[in-house]
């Protein structure tokens, strides 16, 4: 019964073109085949994509304290029943406004706040994992905009998207810095 529940979801999701259904299917598979071609080493020796210089000094405690941030509105939220935001905090630089120091970093960003989901010491892994998020969102938002400009050659589209998600500067930048690739997801 379970299983009828998630196929009868699955169904309604694509039920206007079943061939879109199995596109995504094939595009997934190839995207997994990608990942692994791109990153095997990095799956197999239990290396971070997280860079040196900017990803350990910056992205990895901005998300930390983001993922604290929002624990802690979820947590007055749901203990206190009142919507507690902190605006203010003297532990950032010399103190600072959260929000104008975090809209740089995560805020706005809908892959950071599943950090709200994470444990502070499993940050490095989620930031692989939402790197090749990012990249296979990008992919699907590709896809999108080739299906609504009336693209009919699947094939082409799937090639496309792939190439899209795998990009050089997806590559090269949003791996050292995840929030760049952002743009290739809200802009398509």
């Amino acid at each position: 019964m379970h299983t009828k529940a998630i196929r009868s979801l699955w169904e309604s999701c694509f039920k206007e073109d079943s061939r879109k259904r199995y596109y995504y299917l094939a595009y997934t598979i190839l995207f997994l085949i990608c990942v692994l071609l791109c990153f095997f080493w990095f799956l197999f020796t239990g290396r971070s994509l997280i860079w040196e210089w900017d990803g350990w000094d910056q992205y990895i405690r901005a998300l930390v304290y983001y993922s604290q941030f929002l624990k802690n509105i979820l947590r007055s939220l749901l203990s206190e029943h009142r919507l507690v935001i902190q605006d203010w905090d003297f532990y950032i630089g010399e103190g600072s406004d959260i929000i104008n120091t975090l809209h740089y970093y995560v805020l706005g960003d809908p892959v950071a706040f599943l950090s709200l989901l994470v444990p502070s010491r499993l940050i490095p892994c989620f930031i692989f994992i939402s790197c090749i998020l990012r990249m296979y969102i990008a992919g699907i938002v590709f896809s999108e905009l080739c299906f609504g400009t009336g693209v009919k050659n699947r094939y082409g589209t799937a090639a496309g998207s792939v190439t899209y998600g795998f990009c050089y500067w997806a590559i090269h930048y949003g791996t050292r810095y995840t929030y760049f690739m952002n743009p290739m997801i809200y802009l398509p």
